[in-house]
């Protein structure tokens, strides 16, 4: 079944309200490791609306479970607040996509190891990141960020990857990174 039949039948599952189809649909997509960003809304759209008790169970409990989340390359131009409900996620790659920000909610990601923003039309980077207690690999790289004047405050970063970066210079807070051991960098010097 290709992924668009499957993203069909899921909704179709989720839309009929039944407890059974619901549970089958979680079944269907992690069998399928469909994790798309229409799929991640229609259950968070259902946990708002319904009053039904069970359905927050189920849905809390599927998307709590998740510890990986690949959106890259989806064409989103902005990021749910909710998706601070996957308490568990240890990687998510964003990579790819056009955002004017992120919200500082996805501070309540504690466990995220791993985050992907590269190639997001980024100005700033999110504060968000330096709120991460858990942070390992940071990649940011193909962004418009101008400073990185933080990036020190994260102490357990071990990979920094700033491909095609526009910036002015390094920052000598990079020095603070004791535990870093992987800088991929490709700085493009900005005029001023």
């Amino acid at each position: 079944m290709d992924k668009n039949a499957v993203l069909t039948k899921l909704e179709a599952l989720i839309n009929t309200g039944n407890k059974e189809d619901i549970e089958l649909a979680f079944q269907l997509a992690n069998s399928q490791e469909i994790y798309d960003i229409k799929i991640l809304e229609l259950w968070i759209d259902w946990l708002n609306k319904k009053e039904k008790r069970w359905w927050k169970r189920i849905i809390l409990k599927e998307l709590s479970q998740r510890v990986s989340l690949d959106l890259s390359d989806k064409g989103i131009t902005f990021i749910l607040k909710s998706l601070c409900v996957l308490k568990n996620l240890k990687h998510l790659n964003l990579r790819g996509n056009s955002f004017q920000q992120l919200p500082n909610s996805l501070a309540k990601l504690e466990k995220l190891e791993s985050l992907n923003i590269s190639n997001s039309h980024l100005r700033k980077l999110p504060s968000f990141i330096f709120e991460l207690p858990n942070l390992r690999d940071l990649r940011i790289g193909s962004n418009e960020v101008l400073s990185l004047e933080r990036i020190g405050e994260l102490k357990g970063l071990q990979v920094l990857r700033l491909d095609d970066f526009l910036l002015k210079e390094l920052p000598e807070s990079i020095g603070d990174l004791g535990q870093l051991k992987t800088l991929l960098t490709d700085v493009t010097q900005k005029m001023d």
